[in-house]
């Protein structure tokens, strides 16, 4: 008998077992919601705009109106705390314009980068530089020659077909309209050239203000600035 009762015993020990199971789960869930509830205020924080009115007076709220919104404002939580910063129009431009100057600096720095490199990449010293600067001269001012001889040449023609139109009105005559005609090629031809030894001469100064200038920075490259 007492043995039933043992087993009985037994076997409502084994019923009740998972009970301990269940009663951990019940302090997680209360963890949970208590989690749950301390985020809500986070959840549900607003944001307020504190912006400027139109006396300049700061002014809190929850939008900020239409007309003042190209004046700046800033984005803070309940506590006050900053969120963001809205600048105004002006603020905004001189920004962008500070930012434009910044950038125009980093590309002029790595243009002059690149410069050094391939400077350093030609030339090993100044004279390297002032040497290629004399022949580049040379071939432009015997370009220029060949083009001072043509303006001489033109000149001539031109004196020449002039003559023979003077000669012709001497003797009653019209001038032939060749020789006109002939004038005219002659005259576009000097302006052609007068123009291509004005560029030549620019073509002449740019250049060597450009190889000196070159001849310096390589110096200064090589540390060659006192020879």
């Amino acid at each position: 008998m007492a043995d039933r009762v043992l087993q009985a015993g037994s076997t409502r020990a084994t019923c009740v077992a998972p009970g301990p199971a269940r009663a951990w789960r019940r302090p997680l869930v209360g963890s949970l919601v208590l989690l749950m509830l301390l985020d809500a205020p986070a959840a549900m924080a607003r944001e307020w705009y504190r912006y400027r009115n139109e006396k300049g007076v700061v002014e809190l709220g929850q939008t900020v109106p239409p007309h003042l919104v190209d004046r700046g404002y800033t984005v803070v939580d309940d506590s006050g705390r900053v969120l963001r910063v809205v600048p105004s129009v002006e603020e905004r431009a001189v920004l962008e314009e500070r930012r434009r100057a910044s950038e125009a600096q980093r590309q002029a720095r790595e243009a002059q980068i690149a410069s050094d490199q391939e400077l350093m990449r030609m030339y090993s010293s100044g004279e390297d530089v002032e040497r290629a600067r004399d022949r580049r001269l040379d071939s432009i001012r015997a370009a220029m020659a060949i083009t001072q001889r043509n303006l001489r040449r033109l000149a001539a023609e031109r004196a020449a077909i002039e003559e023979q139109g003077r000669r012709q009105e001497r003797s009653g005559r019209m001038v032939a309209q060749e020789l006109v005609n002939n004038l005219k090629v002659i005259e576009a031809q000097l302006r052609d050239r007068r123009v291509e030894l004005d560029t030549r001469r620019a073509e002449h100064d740019r250049v060597k203000k450009a190889y000196d200038a070159n001849a310096r920075r390589v110096r200064e490259l090589y540390g060659q600035a006192g020879n």
